[in-house]
C-alpha cells in the first residue's frame, strides 16, 4: 500500500464519520454548533490516523521475512525452532533439517516460518 493509497483511505473514512455524526447531529436535532468540536476531533484523529498508518508502512519491510536466513536452534521435524538475527522463530519444513543447519525463509504464515535447508533449490 503506497502513502496515497494510506491518505485517500483515511480521508474516505473520515469524510463517512464526519457524514454519519452530522446526519446524528439532525436526526436528534442537536446543536449545530457541534459540529465544529466534532470537525476539529476528526481532522486530529485523520492526522492522527494517517501518521500510524505511514509508520506501519515503514514497519512492513522490517516484518517481511522471505529470502532472510537462520540457523536451526532446535531440530525441524516438520516443526522446531530456528534463530534469525537475534530473534527465535518456530519453524516449519517439510524434510527434517537436524540442528545447527543453515536455513532459508521460504514464506511465513502467522508467527510459523516456512523454511527450507540453504542449499535447496527452492
Amino acid at each position: 500500500m503506497s502513502v496515497k493509497n494510506v491518505f485517500i483511505r483515511v480521508s474516505v473514512f473520515n469524510i463517512l464519520y464526519f457524514s454519519v455524526c452530522v446526519t446524528i447531529i439532525y436526526i436528534l436535532e442537536l446543536s449545530r454548533y457541534l459540529l465544529i468540536p466534532l470537525a476539529a476531533v476528526i481532522i486530529f484523529w485523520a492526522r492522527y490516523s494517517y501518521k500510524m498508518n505511514i509508520e506501519a508502512l515503514k514497519r512492513e519491510d522490517i516484518l517481511k521475512m522471505e529470502g532472510r536466513r537462520g540457523v536451526v536452534i532446535e531440530e525441524i521435524n516438520p516443526y522446531g525452532t530456528v534463530k534469525i538475527g537475534n530473534e527465535y522463530w518456530k519453524a516449519y519444513a517439510e524434510r527434517t533439517i537436524p540442528k545447527g543447519k543453515r536455513v532459508k525463509i521460504i514464506r511465513s504464515e502467522g508467527l510459523t516460518l516456512i523454511v527450507g535447508a540453504e542449499n535447496d533449490s527452492r
